[in-house]
């Protein structure tokens, strides 16, 4: 495993990779890079621990027959949505930041772009701890950080994939006010991975969440 030149931030660490963001080197929750962290439902700020708790933003009707299926109207961050008010709101605010609620501070969580962008370096598929799989980011300077592969399925809702890990983005899908977009790292079998770094995901889906800072 390649040494990567870490700083620290609030108490956390972060790894300059020569992209326009500084990335923390750990996700949200984790205590070491080898832990996954806490899963997160979008905008929420605390973990969602696999719960069936009713969404922070949705609009539940007194008497809540907890149909299956049900669409609820939302409360925040709409801009198309054919039963809920649109606010405009199209990045999460930072009272409503994973990222900048648990790491305090400048931390906040990647835009869309940002993924994109940490996805276009060089990266492969490694094994850490002696058990751990994950891929490994080698920035432009030649610094490194990993995002652990849980090959469990931990940080997904049951009607998606079991073999993906996914990580959120601030950014909601505008076309679709229900979904925002996160990085899908999908397991293609044969100790192969998929990556894309922008796929729109139901804002209720439990996922992984890693921390950014500006540069200034």
């Amino acid at each position: 495993m390649g040494n990567a030149y870490m700083e620290q931030a609030n108490g956390h660490e972060f790894v300059d990779l020569g992209l326009s963001v500084l990335w923390a080197s750990m996700n949200v929750g984790a205590k070491n890079i080898y832990e996954f962290g806490f899963t997160y439902k979008w905008g929420e700020t605390k973990p969602s621990a696999c719960s069936r708790e009713q969404y922070k933003f949705d609009i539940r009707p007194e008497v809540d027959l907890k149909l299956p299926g049900v669409v609820y109207p939302l409360s925040k961050y709409v801009v198309y949505s054919n039963n809920s008010t649109t606010d405009y709101r199209n990045v999460l605010e930072s009272c409503d930041d994973a990222a900048y609620s648990n790491f305090g501070g400048s931390w906040r969580m990647p835009t869309s772009a940002e993924w994109e962008e940490l996805f276009s370096c060089e990266w492969d598929l490694v094994t850490i701890n002696e058990m751990i799989d994950a891929i490994r980011i080698i920035g432009k300077n030649k610094n490194e950080i990993y995002l652990p592969i849980n090959h469990n399925g931990m940080s997904i809702a049951r009607s998606y994939s079991e073999s993906a890990s996914w990580y959120w983005s601030s950014c909601l899908n505008v076309h679709n006010s229900h979904e925002a977009w996160a990085a899908a790292i999908c397991d293609s079998g044969f100790e192969e991975v998929t990556i894309n770094p922008k796929s729109s995901t139901p804002r209720t889906m439990y996922c992984f969440v890693r921390g950014v800072l500006d540069k200034h």
